[in-house]
């Protein structure tokens, strides 16, 4: 059974070898019916029945010129040998090993499983694979060249989602400076790259086949996925919808090149700058104590952090000119907000509040914060928050990043 699976395979892989050849022929190119019709059939990967398809009979089988002209006598006389079993792919075995062998030579039972893109074009293995449903279930490339092969075989189609997919790979293979501008989400498997474009194509992408300045974009991006993801587990969030909502939130902020605040120098070390005073009633007191317990805890993480001082009429850093943001962060300024509530929308509009008049980026301490974490993930993700560009949240001795811009 598995043979004749192989075989099948092969005569498909055949059949859309005979059509692509079609496709090249300037006869066909004349006709925009004839020539719509073979590109969405390579792209659905089905074959064509020149015998029972009254429409292709009379356009491609009766110009026996143009059959002639693409494939010579011998080839010709395998097209009709292959129309002659209807193209059901139903296995005889010893003539589909002769039409194998005949059309694309002994590559194909070398048990390497090689598809109609290399045997047409003559170019080695490769792999790009689609993943899914789709007519395409082996798209092997070896150079950019095949994904713009089938750009354009997709542009003939008018199939715009096979376009798209094959130009974001063509840019992948170039390692073009916009290559992420066609892709929707990445996944790093074991030796692959799955891939999937706005209009939902999915296609997966060897190690070896993606250049390694691409392949070095994509790790780092990857990297930054399973980090995040794995750092939200360790604070207590376990909803994997939300999880997932965190990862593609930190995979469009590489994508936009946005500043991720991270740790640059090394464990163990102290805040500069000077603490807060810890004055007031107990709920100031308690704040204060949190925010500077926040400060000694990203600095031993590694934060190059700086303790911004108070001042009257504002220290200089804040959104608005009166206001007193707690952290220089590398650079960048923070405020600390260490709510005691579990009310989910109070904790919300503080944040909200925090990024109208102290800053755009926000410690969220959650030490005395016994809610769900879960529920505390959703609020923020329904509701992104517009002048918010970072989230990093504190709890039981972790950090984790709920959302960058």
């Amino acid at each position: 059974m598995e043979a004749i699976n192989e075989y099948k395979l092969n005569v498909k892989h055949v059949i859309q070898y005979l059509q692509m050849k079609l496709l090249d022929n300037p006869l066909i190119m004349s006709n925009s019916t004839v020539s719509r019709f073979l590109a969405q059939n390579i792209i659905d990967g089905k074959g064509i029945n020149l015998i029972d398809d009254t429409f292709v009979r009379a356009s491609l089988r009766d110009s026996s010129s143009v059959i002639d002209q693409v494939f010579g006598e011998y080839v010709h006389k395998v097209w009709m040998e292959c129309t002659s079993m209807l193209l059901n792919f139903v296995p005889v075995v010893g003539s589909l090993k002769a039409i194998a062998e005949g059309i694309v030579g002994h590559d194909l039972l070398t048990g390497r499983q090689y598809a109609w893109w290399e045997r047409a074009f003559n170019i080695g293995m490769g792999s790009i694979a689609l993943v899914g449903e789709v007519g395409l279930l082996a798209v092997t490339l070896k150079d950019s060249r095949m994904a713009v092969k089938l750009s354009e075989v997709a542009t003939i189609a008018g199939n715009s989602a096979v376009k798209a997919m094959a130009e974001a790979i063509s840019k992948i293979k170039a390692g073009a400076s916009d290559m992420l501008e066609g892709i929707s989400k990445i996944i790093k498997g074991d030796g692959y790259y799955e891939f999937a474009t706005p209009d939902g194509m999915l296609f997966r992408m060897a190690d070896e086949e993606i250049p390694v300045a691409s392949r070095s974009i994509l790790d780092k991006i990857a990297d930054a996925i399973r980090n995040a993801i794995n750092k939200a587990r360790a604070i207590g969030i376990t909803d994997e919808a939300e999880l997932k909502r965190i990862g593609e939130n930190v995979e469009q902020a590489m994508k936009n090149g946005s500043k991720f605040t991270e740790p640059t120098l090394a464990l163990g070390d102290k805040p500069k700058g000077v603490y807060e005073a810890v004055t007031g009633d107990a709920e100031m007191i308690r704040s204060i104590t949190r925010q500077n317990e926040a400060a000694d805890f990203l600095a031993n993480e590694g934060y190059n952090i700086e303790m911004l001082p108070y001042k009257t009429n504002g220290n200089g850093y804040g959104v608005k000119p009166s206001s007193n943001p707690d952290y220089l962060i590398d650079g960048q300024v923070f405020d600390c907000y260490s709510p005691k509530t579990i009310n989910l929308r109070t904790i919300w509009d503080t944040v909200v509040g925090k990024t109208e008049n102290q800053a755009r980026r926000v410690i969220l301490n959650l030490d005395d914060y016994t809610g769900s974490l879960d529920d505390l993930a959703k609020q923020f993700n329904d509701w992104p928050i517009d002048g918010l560009d970072e989230l990093l949240v504190i709890k039981d001795g972790k950090i984790a990043r709920l959302f960058i811009k």
